[in-house]
């Protein structure tokens, strides 16, 4: 039976409903790109001009799976929730302010460059939101799957983030590095495209890079110790996937990611479900202009106008506040 419009669903139902959606549509994507590659990586144009876009049939084909199989899931009880999908947001001016429906912002195969590489570090990513809800509590659930089936999530409800390994089997992410100097982090950006790189290139970060280099090249002595390289690592492989990461280190002695940052401007879809599960799991997020904190309420914000330039987040998702301050410091010099 379809639910009375603008009904409310618990988080819980939200939780289950996206998990068994995306779980889905990362199975569909497999199939389509071994099935027939050729076909799954066809460019083609969605739209009308002058609000024409290009994008890969795969990308069409696993947005418009997971608006059918969210429909369908349960005998259609998730039919009064909104759908927009990250391929078909073309209208900068779309304002959800006023949608007295629960909305979800889906990015159903977010790396497609990654996947069309054969490479790994993508996924499926939805944040439920309810934009006439109490600011701070708009947001509702969120949930990203990765192609190793991992379905990671966290909810309004609760403080914390989970994941899903295989049907039925959930556990509590296992937490983040306590790492706060620079020296010895691992950080990532999005920097394959040659704009993101240099944005990162360019900036006191590099600079930084380059003095720490340099130290590490000196071997100094302390009471006939040398002194250890620094641990510093840092890749151009970021987005959700890496934030994701950040929480749920493989074990208690191993490295981990301990911070994402973008300092280009990435919009919503790029970036809020993420920030959400991992926020849930205590990281901590700053604006990586202004250095301000980064509330639930900001990421809510941005869902409102999900397709608006202006609602772009620049961003240090960071395990540690301290590790969050230093990056800015360098970041910023």
């Amino acid at each position: 039976m379809i639910s009375p419009i603008g009904s409310i669903h618990t988080s819980e139902e939200l939780i289950q409903a996206g998990i068994s959606t995306v779980r889905r549509v990362l199975k569909q994507i497999a199939d389509d790109v071994k099935a027939d590659p050729d076909n799954a990586f066809t460019e083609v144009n969605i739209g009308t001009p002058p609000k024409d876009k290009k994008a890969l049939r795969v990308d069409i084909g696993a947005e418009d799976m997971f608006a059918r199989e969210l429909r369908k899931y349960k005998q259609s009880t998730f039919y009064d929730v909104h759908v927009f999908g990250e391929e078909r947001l073309r209208d900068e001016t779309l304002d959800l302010t006023l949608q007295s429906h629960i909305c979800v912002l889906v990015d159903a195969l977010d790396g497609t460059d990654l996947l069309e590489r054969g490479l790994g570090n993508w996924c499926c990513a939805a944040v439920f939101f309810y934009p006439s809800g109490k600011p701070g509590e708009r947001i509702r659930a969120a949930v990203v799957g990765l192609p190793s089936s991992e379905i990671y999530f966290a909810s309004a409800d609760e403080s914390s983030a989970w994941v899903e390994e295989r049907v039925g089997k959930r556990r509590e992410v296992h937490g983040r590095s306590g790492v706060t100097a620079l020296k010895d982090a691992t950080i990532c950006y999005y920097g394959q495209k040659m704009k993101n790189y240099m944005s990162l290139h360019e900036s006191g970060l590099a600079r930084k890079m380059s003095t720490m280099l340099a130290k590490s090249k000196t071997k100094r002595k302390t009471k006939g110790k040398t002194e250890p390289k620094t641990n510093f690592r840092i890749y151009n492989l970021a987005g959700i996937p890496m934030m994701l990461k950040l929480v749920d280190k493989l074990c208690q002695a191993s490295h981990g990611i301990d911070a994402v940052l973008d300092i280009d401007g990435q919009k919503p879809h790029d970036v809020v479900a993420g920030a959400f599960i991992a926020m849930k799991a205590g990281a901590v997020m700053r604006n990586s202009i202004t250095r301000e904190l980064v509330t639930f309420e900001q990421l809510e914000q941005s869902l409102l106008k999900p397709a608006s330039p202006d609602h772009e987040l620049t961003y240090v998702l960071s395990a540690t506040d301290e590790l969050c301050g230093n990056i800015l410091v360098n970041l910023m010099s």
